[in-house]
């Protein structure tokens, strides 16, 4: 029978200090909570605001990065301030495998854009002027066909950040013309 216990106790001591400490946890999967510090090409830059990797976590960075390409469900819906919510593996100094991203329900960012459009590659905004003594001479020069959510711009061409439809026609120094519910509204290139 003390033979048994002699046997026993140390592999119960092993599996104690394997549940506590996480020992072999590289290739499971780590919760994680982070705040989107920056977004640069393809990579997501983080910084962790909890874990789940209990004793462990204090081993992990606080901030890692991961590319956008791991997550391409989710990656058009990250934005720099963003709070996220996933899971990571195999976390190698600063790079993170992460393995799923979701948005956290606690997300601020329902404030609205100053409304803008993109026109050949150049961002124009509302100035809030109608300009209905501006001469035209009958023809449009283009129309928004696309829109993005009312907290982002515009990163295409003929793209708003209010909706679709809108005819419009060059103006001078740097100005576009839109016309929006029967008025000619002024929108103009900053800078």
């Amino acid at each position: 029978m003390k033979k048994k216990i002699f046997i026993i106790l140390p592999i119960l001591a092993i599996a104690i200090v394997y549940l506590i400490f996480g020992f072999g946890r590289a290739g499971d999967e780590i919760g994680f909570k982070a705040k989107i510090l920056v977004i640069d090409d393809n990579i997501v830059f983080a910084e962790t605001i909890e874990d789940d990797a209990g004793f462990l976590s204090h081993h992990l960075p606080k901030k890692f990065y991961f590319e956008l390409d791991m997550i391409p469900e989710t990656a058009s819906n990250l934005f720099e301030g963003d709070i996220i919510h996933g899971t990571y593996v195999d976390i190698k100094g600063n790079v993170a495998k992460v393995v799923e991203v979701r948005l956290s329900e606690e997300n601020e960012r329902l404030w609205d854009k100053r409304p803008a459009v993109m026109v050949d590659g150049v961002l124009y905004y509302d100035t809030n002027t109608e300009t209905p003594n501006i001469p035209s001479c009958g023809l449009m020069d283009g129309e928004i066909t696309s829109t993005v959510e009312s907290w982002q711009l515009p990163e295409k061409n003929d793209q708003s950040n209010f909706g679709t439809g809108y005819s419009y026609q060059y103006g001078t120094e740097k100005t576009v013309v839109l016309y929006i519910n029967g008025k000619r509204i002024l929108f103009k290139a900053e800078g």
